[in-house]
């Protein structure tokens, strides 16, 4: 049944005052005013860095984070944001009903974020709409961007596709695909992998940053060993991340009760780092997932090498900087612009947004 969810030139259309007030708060020549200072912020303050003045300061509730800076914004208590006669953008999806209303008993107007985001970059995101590849992909898309502007999530649930990773014909029964999962996590995504190849395939290639995750990850793997009499050889599992190149990278615990390590730049810890175009594999790519925290981009450019010669099937989360939705196809097309794209949603929230890559044989 189609979603009776306006399409995006629709919401471009009836959404187009709040639109047009996000953008200009957006581009305010002081800078703009942030609400929420976690990790979805770090991705934010870094797009404004590239787009003009950046961030003039930042709201938190966290005493911990007052007097501490978002790149070069001062995160403060809300009473002290500065004056401005544009609407605060709010920069942390899942709380922005509390963080609105927060502001507006203080007197101060608030929009999404995403919403200066979508005015922002409306071409590139239609540009999208036009290269997908079925019609449930534009749906997922027309219910992403109304989340975004709207800061409305629950119009997610109505886009919903289970299994994650593996909702696609073509991405289930390879029967011996090798698979390397970026961002590991702990295990979960290997488990389900497994029951989406009727435990047939070539090999697993693993990398989870996390201590924590990591030992959690060899315990399941233990019990998976066991229950699918899996060779030893036919796992590898590593302790850090794969990204744009050998070395390490700095990293920092994701907000949020599930705490993924992020590998981050801008991070307070230290992770080892590979790129997938230097690991010599017995058997090249056939399968990347990566949900990495906000360095898919890196991923991806490790990655080039393999994917213009090998063109494995992607599947890519989109939903942990703004930028992604459109940014992760670009970089996939300009790689390979032969790969057919579909976009899917796993999650009544704005997360959990996958982008998926093929190419016809």
């Amino acid at each position: 049944m189609k979603s009776a969810i306006p399409n995006v030139r629709q919401i471009l259309s009836l959404h187009a005052t709040d639109l047009c007030r996000a953008r200009e708060a957006l581009e305010a020549p002081s800078g703009a005013l942030l609400a929420g200072a976690g990790q979805y912020a770090r991705g934010v303050a870094q797009y404004l860095a590239t787009r003009g003045p950046g961030a003039r300061a930042v709201a938190d509730n966290s005493p911990l984070r007052h007097g501490t800076r978002l790149l070069d914004a001062p995160i403060v208590p809300f009473e002290q944001l500065p004056e401005s006669v544009h609407p605060v953008l709010v920069a942390a999806r899942r709380v922005f009903p509390a963080l609105r209303d927060q502001l507006a008993a203080l007197g101060r107007s608030a929009l999404p974020f995403d919403a200066g985001f979508v005015a922002l970059e409306s071409e590139r995101i239609l540009a999208l709409a036009d290269r997908l590849d079925d019609d449930r992909s534009r749906e997922v898309l027309d219910a992403v961007v109304l989340a975004m502007v709207t800061g409305r999530e629950e119009v997610c649930a109505q886009v919903c596709d289970d299994p994650q990773y593996f909702c696609l014909s073509r991405f289930r029964n390879g029967f011996q695909e090798s698979f390397v999962d970026a961002g590991a996590y702990v295990g979960d995504t290997i488990e389900r992998f497994l029951w989406a190849q009727n435990g047939s395939f070539r090999n697993i290639l693993a990398f989870e940053p996390g201590p924590v995750q990591h030992a959690a990850l060899l315990r399941r793997l233990e019990r998976l060993r066991s229950e699918w009499a899996l060779p030893d050889e036919s796992v590898e599992v590593r302790l850090g991340a794969l990204g744009e190149r050998d070395g390490s990278l700095g990293a920092g615990f994701s907000s949020g009760p599930l705490q993924s390590l992020a590998a981050d730049s801008i991070g307070e810890g230290s992770v080892r780092c590979w790129s997938l175009d230097s690991i010599e594999t017995r058997s090249p790519a056939t399968f990347l997932k990566a949900d990495v925290e906000g360095m898919e981009l890196e991923v991806l450019a490790g990655a080039a090498r393999t994917i213009a010669r090998h063109a494995p099937k992607l599947a890519v989360c989109v939903y942990h900087k703004p930028q992604h939705l459109v940014e992760v196809a670009e970089a996939i097309l300009r790689i390979r612009p032969d790969y057919h794209l579909a976009l899917r949603q796993h999650a009544p929230l704005l997360m959990e947004t996958v982008l998926y890559a093929w190419i016809e044989t």
